[in-house]
């Protein structure tokens, strides 16, 4: 399923979604997801919990290539988390661990305000496979491409072979 909102902003709110300003074309697509894992570029930059944790991390910040209107802002960077989502607050001093919001407990993903500046595909307490605890581990389990020209750019981020926690 493909969804293209050709509108300034979707805004989501725990479990509401509702569009402001947006119309939402939603086609089913012909083609299947190709993976980018052998074709996607490593994510660049120190990771904020350290090149060395596998395990509850939040990228540097990293560029979309496109403005992305998201909750009534446009965004050009955004952070990826090893808990299986992107925010674009790049600002934040947050690492990826802890009880917090950017951490790996997602009961702490919305507030009174709202929902993080975030995507949350896969938002659940993981590591990357096999928890090695290096740099090639974070290196193999994120992957990112920018396709298309302006103004029909796609950018893709894939979490590879992330596991549970506790299952690693």
């Amino acid at each position: 399923m493909k969804v293209t909102c050709s509108g300034s902003d979707a805004y989501t709110n725990a479990s509401l979604v509702s569009p402001i300003n947006c119309s939402f074309d939603i086609t089913k697509s012909s083609s299947s997801y190709v993976s980018i894992a052998g074709t996607g570029s490593s994510l660049t930059g120190t990771w904020r919990n350290g090149n060395t944790n596998t395990d509850d991390n939040l990228s540097a910040s990293q560029n979309i290539g496109f403005n992305f209107p998201y909750k009534g802002g446009n965004y050009s960077t955004f952070s990826v988390s090893t808990n299986g989502y992107l925010t674009f607050n790049t600002g934040t001093s947050a690492t990826g661990s802890g009880l917090s919001a950017y951490g790996y407990d997602n009961s702490y993903f919305t507030n009174t305000s709202g929902t993080l500046l975030s995507l949350a595909p896969y938002y659940e307490d993981l590591v990357t496979p096999g928890n090695p605890g290096n740099i090639a581990g974070l290196n193999a389990a994120f992957k990112y491409a920018l396709n298309g020209t302006a103004p029909n750019r796609v950018a893709t981020i894939e979490w590879i072979g992330m596991e549970t926690f506790n299952n690693a």
